[in-house]
């Protein structure tokens, strides 16, 4: 048994409305075909919170690497670092031009216009960005440890610093996953691929 006392007691009220309380023209049974069409929207929202979680790491490892500097110069300077952020650059740039994509067909469907790639467009901004958001989070933190530059990072030494970090929270520390918004990356991946 799972949970406390009466935990394996379940209760199931079932409820008739009237005809015209139903959602939807089309009539009885549409509700669920409804609310699947309604998730074709918010998740190009989600894209978007992880579009803007990415940025917001991406802007705090730019600003770091340029102001921290090693054997007299910035760090942003070195070719393998410069490497990794174009790399998130090029990532990030890839899932918001997904995510406008989805968002233009959002709102021609919107407009009354049928768009029959939809579902497609916006699962796949959704997992895209998702990614993306996941794995320039988890590239960006850990940069200054990977070259041995100091063991404490910005956003942890002192009170001006946690504040800089509260202003650009990542999706490893305060930030919920939105990969979780309405079910994981691999449920869009099923969605996508069919």
């Amino acid at each position: 048994m799972y949970g406390g006392a009466g935990a394996d007691a379940i209760s199931v009220a079932i409820v008739i409305e009237e005809a015209s309380r139903l959602i939807g023209a089309e009539g009885e049974g549409e509700g669920f075909k409804i609310a699947l069409r309604t998730l074709d929207h918010t998740r190009i929202t989600i894209a978007a919170q992880a579009l803007g979680i990415a940025q917001g790491a991406l802007d705090y490892a730019l600003g770091y690497v340029r102001e921290r500097k090693q054997f007299g110069r910035p760090i942003a300077e070195l070719q393998g670092l410069q490497f990794m952020i174009a790399d998130m650059a090029m990532k990030l740039e890839a899932a918001r031009q997904l995510t406008y994509a989805a968002a233009a067909r959002s709102d021609r469907v919107m407009a009354g216009e049928r768009v029959d790639d939809l579902t497609f467009f916006s699962s796949a901004c959704k997992c895209l960005a998702s990614d993306v958001a996941m794995q320039v989070t988890t590239d960006a933190r850990p940069a200054p440890r990977r070259l041995r530059l100091g063991e404490r990072l910005p956003g942890r030494a002192d009170d001006a610093r946690r504040q800089r970090r509260q202003d650009h929270p990542d999706l490893r520390g305060d930030e919920p996953d939105p990969a979780r918004g309405d079910g994981p990356p691999a449920s869009q991946e099923v969605i996508v691929g069919r």
